[in-house]
């Protein structure tokens, strides 16, 4: 009887290091898990402070770009209302000259009627 009890002690044994076994395997694949996950971890937060400063630079550089949008923006919007003035002087100039063009037809009409006929 002895023996059979050292045999079922022995095989309860057998049974408790196989859980032990089993358990030992799963703590080394969490472990992996957890080394795997840990580096990943580490990775994303190097994407994201990259992301994150490539973020910061383009919103600096975008704030560059409107400044000197608007800089150009103020040069074009001077040279337009430059360019309408100057449109407007030349069309009052222009209007001058055909006002005088047609002053000055009218004497030459009137003054090839009244000039003398003769001819030398």
């Amino acid at each position: 009887m002895q023996a059979n009890r050292v045999n079922e002690m022995v095989w309860a044994m057998d049974v408790q290091i196989g859980k032990l076994n089993e358990g030992m395997k799963q703590i080394a694949r969490a472990d992996d898990t957890l080394s795997r996950t840990e580096k990943l971890a580490a990775e994303t937060n190097a994407q994201l402070e990259n992301a994150t400063k490539l973020r910061q630079e383009t919103e600096r550089e975008t704030g560059k770009l409107k400044k000197e949008a608007n800089v150009l923006l103020d040069a074009v919007r001077g040279q337009v209302d430059t360019l309408a003035l100057k449109k407007k002087e030349l069309e009052a100039f222009d209007e001058r000259m055909r006002t005088l063009q047609r002053a000055s037809a009218t004497p030459s009409r009137a003054w090839r009627r009244w000039r003398p006929r003769t001819r030398i």
